[in-house]
C-alpha cells in the first residue's frame, strides 16, 4: 500500500516529533500543556490519517511520506540557529 501523504498542521508535525523521541503521552501532554486523554484521541486520529498500527509504524509512514525530518536535517538546523 502506498503511504499517503495528509496536510498536517504545525501540531500535528510536533506530535510526530514527540512520538518519535519516545515520549509518552503523559510527557507529550504535559508539553503541549493538553490533557492526556487529548492527546491519546489526536494521536489516534493521525494514526487513522496515516493507517497506522500503533506509535511506531506511524512515525514510520509520517517519515516515508516525507513528514519526519532526517538526523541530518535536524542537525543543520540547530547549526544554523545556535
Amino acid at each position: 500500500m502506498a503511504d499517503r501523504r495528509p496536510n498536517l498542521t504545525g501540531y500535528e508535525q510536533r506530535l510526530l516529533q514527540l512520538i518519535a523521541d519516545g515520549k509518552t503521552d503523559r510527557e507529550i501532554a504535559d508539553e503541549v500543556f493538553f490533557s492526556n486523554r487529548t492527546v491519546k484521541y489526536q494521536i489516534r486520529k493521525l494514526s487513522q490519517a496515516f493507517h497506522a498500527r500503533g506509535r511506531t509504524n506511524l512515525v514510520a509512514r509520517a517519515f516515508r511520506a516525507g513528514l519526519m525530518p532526517t538526523e541530518h536535517e535536524c542537525c543543520a538546523k540547530e547549526a544554523t540557529s545556535g
